[in-house]
């Protein structure tokens, strides 16, 4: 038997903005964004690494950008 296949970024992403935006918590996150035990392991790898910072750094760019 092979490994699991890994639920691709996006949708973790979107795991963690829904357990943001309702307070929920990981367990209670719906299936369609994949393991929550999984999706809260790759977010918290991601907070080590300071992806969300970086994400929200270029999303302001963007913005700034647009609105220029």
């Amino acid at each position: 038997m092979g490994e699991p296949k890994r639920r691709c970024d996006r949708s973790v992403g979107n795991g963690a903005i829904w357990v943001s935006a309702t307070g929920g918590r990981w367990k209670d996150m719906p299936g369609r964004y994949g393991d929550a035990g999984a999706c809260c392991s790759r977010y918290r790898l991601w907070k080590r690494e300071g992806t969300p910072e970086t994400i929200a750094m270029v999303l302001a760019g963007a913005r700034q950008r647009q609105d220029g």
